[in-house]
């Protein structure tokens, strides 16, 4: 704090005499006559305008400066009172700051995510509500024992000090109990937050491990009567970056849904050859109307199925960055059901190719 002082002082002096000199050079411009009053009231102008803003500038920065130091210094003086008084608690305070600030850039990191994964946007935002009422939580009693400890330490420096480290003493050790029971609830992942992920993967679990049924004739399978959510189609760069996340704990995966989307650009490439094949001609119409709705059929059946496996990488995958542990339970269950699953809905999906592209008939 010397050091700034010293610094402030001498940009006054400087300032004084930089305003000095500007004074005594107007007033010889003035007395030797050579300009005009218009053109001395530009030049006076000229010249103290930017040099009012500068020493303004300057002088705010000093200040923030110096005021910044002292703040500091009276953290430490502040800390040295709380552990002189009751060391556990300079310690529970850190460790409550720390938890309202890993709270806060956890709660911004949602916001992207919510863009980027819209079929998983309302468990994230559910989460992100769970964490703004913890950050808040969190803060307010950062703000009371804060508060409590600014109050008795101003108490100490200006009443009797043994009295007030006698009554403060009894006062610290509730707010440290207080702090450390709040603190216990919300470390990294809050319990709600966990939960939310933990339903979130079963759901896409069950999802993908669901066995279609038959449904009656002429009746319209309903996603709200299954209790299914609706899936969107997800987009290139998001099927990338959820396969290399599947690759880096199961690479032989990987290389299975892989062969699902390579069944799904044959689908829409022989679609696209019978469709053009079609215009030229016109009298097959009736054989070849039949093979492009089973090629457009099954492209949107392996659409379905890859979007379910998707839903489900990408239920884990925000876990993780969620900082749910790997070794959850419904993270294990959801290895094991990816195993079965996938294996399943791929090679059924290449067998539905094979018998399409046998199913020419010789005209009896």
């Amino acid at each position: 704090m010397m050091l700034a002082n010293v610094v402030f002082i001498a940009f006054l002096l400087v300032s004084i005499l930089i305003f000095g000199f500007l004074l005594v050079l107007v007033r010889q411009i003035r007395k030797d006559g050579q300009l005009s009053q218009d053109k001395l009231t530009r030049l006076t102008a000229f010249l103290f305008i930017p040099a009012i803003l500068i020493f303004a500038l300057v002088f705010y920065g000093i200040s923030s400066w110096r005021g910044d130091i002292k703040h500091q210094q009276n953290r430490i003086e502040i800390e040295q009172f709380v552990n002189s008084v009751y060391k556990p608690l300079a310690s529970s305070q850190q460790s409550l700051l720390q938890s309202v600030r890993h709270m806060h850039k956890l709660r911004d990191s949602i916001a992207p995510l919510r863009n980027e994964h819209p079929n998983h946007a309302e468990m994230l935002k559910n989460i992100a509500s769970e964490w703004r009422d913890s950050e808040q939580t969190l803060y307010a009693l950062y703000a009371e024992t804060d508060k409590e400890i600014r109050h008795a330490w101003i108490s100490y420096k200006t009443m009797n000090q043994q009295d007030v480290l006698d009554k403060f003493y009894t006062k610290a050790v509730k707010l440290n109990d207080k702090i450390e029971k709040l603190n216990r609830d919300y470390q990294i992942g809050v319990r709600g937050a966990k939960d939310e992920l933990v339903r979130n993967i079963d759901t896409a679990r069950r999802l993908l491990n669901k066995k279609k049924k038959k449904s009656k004739k002429n009746k319209t399978p309903n996603p709200i009567e299954n209790n299914s959510p609706i899936i969107f189609d997800f987009n290139d760069n998001n099927i990338n970056m959820l396969l290399t996340f599947l690759s880096t704990f199961d690479a032989g995966l990987e290389i299975e849904v892989q062969r699902l989307r390579e069944d799904i650009r044959i689908a829409k490439q022989r679609h696209e050859e019978v469709r053009l094949y079609l215009i030229d001609n016109p009298d097959l119409e009736k054989p070849l109307s039949k093979v492009l709705d089973d090629w457009v059929r099954l492209q949107k059946t392996n659409r379905a199925h890859l979007n379910r496996i998707l839903y489900a990488i990408e239920a884990e995958y925000l876990a993780h960055e969620l900082g749910l542990s790997k070794n959850n339970q419904a993270i294990k269950a959801m290895h094991k059901t990816y195993k079965v699953a996938i294996s399943a809905i791929v090679g059924k999906a290449q067998k539905q190719r094979e018998v399409l592209e046998r199913s020419y008939n010789i005209n009896k």
